[in-house]
This record gives structure tokens, sequence and C-alpha cells, in this order.
């Protein structure tokens, strides 16, 4: 699997796409985990549209708004993106 931005491509560990409701409104949540030691650049790059490419299908995100982002060791960092 790939996360493919405007300025880089990423191999993707995991990836999540869900919906976070309660009594006053719902969330689009896109939750993934790449292969990278640039935290900095991934700000930045996330922050606007990207893709997600799986083996059959590529999703296509866009307005999302970068709300998490840390490393969880070993090259590999977690972004949590909310619409």
């Amino acid at each position: 699997m790939k996360a493919k931005t405007f300025e880089a491509q990423y191999e993707l560990v995991e990836f999540n796409h869900y919906m976070d409701h309660n009594e006053e409104n719902s969330t689009d949540v896109v939750d993934f985990v790449v292969e990278s030691n640039n935290i900095d650049f991934i700000e930045k790059e996330f922050d606007n549209l990207f893709v997600i490419c799986t083996e059959k299908d590529s999703y296509v995100f866009s307005n999302y708004e970068l709300i998490e982002c840390y490393e969880v060791g070993g090259g590999l960092i977690r972004v949590i993106c909310v619409k």
C-alpha cells in the first residue's frame, strides 16, 4: 500500500477510514501509519489532497485537516486527519 501526495510517496503500513459519531455531529476520520523519518515534512504534506492506494483500489482524500501526527518508533509516523 502507498500514501501519495503532490510532493512524495510513502509506504503505508496501516490504514483506517471510519466515521466518528456523537450526539451533535459526525466526523470522517483517516488514520494511517507511514514509513518516514521526517515528521516536519509529513505534517505539511497531509494537510491537503492525498491519495491512499491499496492493492485493489485508490482513495482520494481532500479538504481534510491533519489533527495529529507523531512518531511511533522504528521509522514510522502515525497521521490522523479529519473532515
